[in-house]
């Protein structure tokens, strides 16, 4: 899986980091408008801009520094997230979207978590290897 990911600071990256914002981006769009219950509006597509571009943004920097073990962890952690809010929030009055995003967070900061540990892991195991030779 991590063959498939392109080396660091290479420009494969930045159409990497735009098909998944888009792919968030069109998510949080089609979960906001079905789950939530809101009535598109100015402030509803901003929003769900913000709430696509964070993630996005440093999930590719991750990804655009070498750091492939985070970035598949956070990318897997932010689609979970994203799937906790959809079945969560089904009869959304307010407090369930707030847990909803809440939860969002959560998923997503525990696989980000996981991602740095394994990262540091690799990292660390690498650098034994080479002091053994």
């Amino acid at each position: 899986m991590l063959k498939v990911l392109p080396e660091r600071f290479n420009k494969k990256w930045l159409i990497i980091y735009l098909i998944t914002f888009i792919l968030l981006y069109i998510i949080f769009l089609i979960s906001g408008n079905g789950v939530f219950n809101k009535e598109s509006g100015k402030n509803f597509y901003l929003s769900m801009f913000y709430l696509a571009i964070i993630p996005s943004t440093m999930i590719f920097i991750f990804g655009f520094l070498g750091a492939k073990i985070i970035y598949i962890f956070s990318t897997v952690g932010i689609f979970l997230g994203t799937l906790f809010i959809i079945f969560s929030s089904k009869q959304a009055t307010g407090w369930e979207d707030l847990a909803a995003v809440a939860g969002l967070l959560f998923t997503y900061a525990v696989s980000l978590g996981i991602g740095i540990a394994a990262q540091i892991g690799v990292v660390v195991s690498k650098k034994i290897k080479q002091a053994n030779k």
